[in-house]
């Protein structure tokens, strides 16, 4: 009942916020936006998902419906300064937040649980959909082409994938970058950000918290048949004395690269990205993503990815698949526009686990981001809806 009160209670109170929206008067715009004022606009947007999680180990399969909720605004001070916040349910998580419906503490509820004579007591959700703070930054232009921003925003990655770094999960820190024109068609752009993953206050000195901060260079080209794009980057791991994240103290790289065909019937994107983590530790993805219609996407993807080949042992990379690390697999996909705002799409992830018998000492994480035997299966339905 809690549960369902708390899910009506943050209804009404969306409710609200769009009635309100709704008597300022808005003005829809192309990027899905409200524009309330000519300097403050508001969005939003809400998932529906079902997934189950069919293992080889049968104690460790599931299924569970999950939503994520998130809403924001973005406020123009000029045309060089703007400032943003957004809020999402379940903040009490590293990457993404989906809450999961129904998730109760077992601690009260069910065999053993507290109670009041015969009467049981009423479950505590453990997974509440409180919504916290998931974005909030000042977004600044400097000279022609640069830019940069302070607080807490998408991480300044450009990845063709989630392997390197979950777009849910918000970068905390500084990051700038600039741009620069190659020619009619082409420009390089350059990127790099500070980044704290844990700040660990008067115990280690100025500096020396734990903190990732990658470097990237971005070279695109048209090239009147097709669209390229190059991508290399590099992110130290700094501060890690004790080794408190997993996969301690390391510089992880990512290559990648693009091209986009336009001369086809179809629209046809090829992708490739190498992680690398160690001299030997090499990660891999293939994608292919063609548009069959005008609304239809089929997306397909192979990853490898060993054990250290991905930033701090998959903490903070993907996790729409069961793990972040140690297997190979494939991802299957159709992704579908109803109208526009509107979007559904089917997915199919599989992954065999690369190494088996790796024990926890060697791998922090082991069971929880890095796949530890066997095989998995995820397939996965998603209702998107945003303005």
């Amino acid at each position: 009942m809690r549960i369902f009160v708390r899910g009506l209670r943050q209804g009404v109170i969306g409710g609200v916020f769009l009635a309100a929206s709704l008597m300022i008067g808005f003005v829809p715009v192309a990027s899905g936006e409200i524009k309330l004022t000519d300097k403050l606009s508001v969005y939003s947007d809400y998932r529906f998902r079902y997934e189950a999680d069919i293992n080889s180990d049968k104690s460790d399969t599931r299924d569970r419906a999950r939503m994520r909720v998130r809403m924001g605004f973005l406020y123009t001070l000029t045309d060089r300064v703007n400032f943003g916040i957004r809020l999402a349910a379940r903040q009490n998580v590293i990457q993404s937040p989906h809450q999961t419906l129904g998730d109760i503490d077992p601690a009260t509820f069910g065999e053993g649980s507290q109670k009041e004579g015969d009467k049981a007591l009423e479950p505590r959700a453990i997974d509440s959909p409180n919504f916290g703070l998931d974005r909030a930054f000042i977004h600044l232009r400097w000279l022609d082409n640069g830019w940069i921003w302070l607080g807490k925003n998408q991480a300044a990655i450009w990845q063709q994938a989630e392997n390197y770094w979950d777009t849910d999960f918000q970068s905390e820190g500084i990051a700038l970058g600039y741009w620069f024109p190659l020619g009619d068609k082409g420009k390089l752009r350059l990127q790099g950000s500070y980044s704290l993953l844990v700040e660990d206050s008067f115990s280690v000195g100025v500096l020396q918290d734990r903190t990732a901060i990658p470097i990237q260079a971005i070279y695109e080209q048209d090239l009147g048949w097709g669209e390229l794009t190059l991508a290399g980057a590099a992110m130290p791991i700094i501060g890690n004395k004790a080794d408190l994240l997993p996969g301690g103290k390391r510089t992880y790289y990512l290559y990648s690269g693009q091209i986009v065909l336009k001369n086809l019937p179809i629209r046809v994107l090829l992708g490739y990205e190498m992680y690398q983590g160690g001299a030997t530790r090499l990660g891999h993805q293939l994608l292919l993503r063609a548009q069959v219609l005008k609304d239809l996407e089929f997306r397909w993807f192979y990853d490898y990815i060993p054990v250290d080949s991905v930033p701090v042992q998959g903490a903070i990379v993907m996790d729409d698949s069961r793990f972040s690390s140690n297997f190979k697999g494939h991802q299957i996909g159709l992704w579908y526009t109803i109208s526009p705002g509107l979007q559904i799409d089917f997915r199919v992830l599989h992954q065999d686990t690369l190494e088996e018998g790796l024990s926890p000492a060697r791998v922090p994480g082991l069971g929880i981001w890095a796949q530890k035997t066997g095989f998995s299966t995820r397939p996965q339905i998603n209702l998107n809806i945003r303005f």
